[in-house]
């Protein structure tokens, strides 16, 4: 494995106070080389040159990490490529990691590679966020719910929300320019048992763009009638 990548994505997380050692940096390029070999065969990601790929998928990946406890329960919905969820086990095998995605041949693809790397991953789950949040066995049962790129913030608080515990938190990734999305989010959060949230704003080491932190923290239970159908939600992006 070339030291130049190595360096350039230890460097790059030193720089947003992100601490991984070099054991780790491999083990998460090496899930990189595996994401962008199967790429060739299945739509995982839309970048696939590797200094590229170290910021946008990995360290961006790593920016949640200061926010997650020590042995926290955590799910990542929608994973797709596994981002973050996979990083994030790599950085913390103390936490308990379940990856959640409709598309059965992305987890098919996280399962061969996790297994692979000798990655353990407690759960993984096929199935729509807004079905799993309704069965006893995933709702309100983790201490953090993540979500990278899914939906606009309203539909993303309705999908997440549901499967936080009380006083646990949901993790927003977005982009720049997140003050419109996030007020029109507000009175389904509220709904959705979340008090107001923490914006953490960020920039990513070498291209500069700006990312965002959209952080809720769960202070009184969901009402069961949320999430409400898929019909209903789509409503919200207008």
């Amino acid at each position: 494995m070339e030291k130049e990548l190595i360096d350039s994505l230890i460097s790059g997380a030193d720089k947003l106070c992100l601490d991984i050692n070099t054991a780790q940096a491999e083990k998460m390029l090496e899930y990189m080389d595996a994401v962008i070999d199967r790429n060739r065969v299945m739509n995982l990601t839309s970048v696939i040159e590797p200094k590229q790929f170290i910021e946008t998928h990995i360290i961006d990946s790593l920016t949640p990490l200061p926010f997650i406890p020590e042995g926290a329960s955590v799910i990542d919905i929608g994973t797709g490529a596994g981002f973050p969820g996979i990083i994030l086990k790599i950085a913390r095998e103390d936490i308990s990691l379940t990856l959640l995605d409709a598309t059965g041949k992305k987890l098919d693809f996280i399962r061969e590679a996790a297994s692979a790397l000798s990655i353990d991953i407690e759960e993984f789950v096929h199935m729509r966020a807004e079905e799993a949040s309704h069965k006893s066995e995933y709702r309100e049962k983790y201490d953090i719910a993540i979500a990278r790129a899914v939906a606009v913030l309203p539909i993303l608080c309705e999908y997440c929300l549901p499967f936080v515990g009380l006083g646990g938190c949901f993790i927003a990734m977005k982009g720049r320019e997140i003050s419109a999305e996030a007020a029109s989010a507000e009175k389904n959060a509220s709904d959705l048992g979340a008090e107001e949230p923490e914006i953490k704003g960020l920039i990513l080491p070498y291209s500069g763009s700006e990312r965002n932190l959209i952080i809720y923290t769960k202070k009184h239970s969901t009402p069961e009638k949320y999430p409400r159908s898929n019909a209903v939600l789509k409503k919200l992006a207008r």
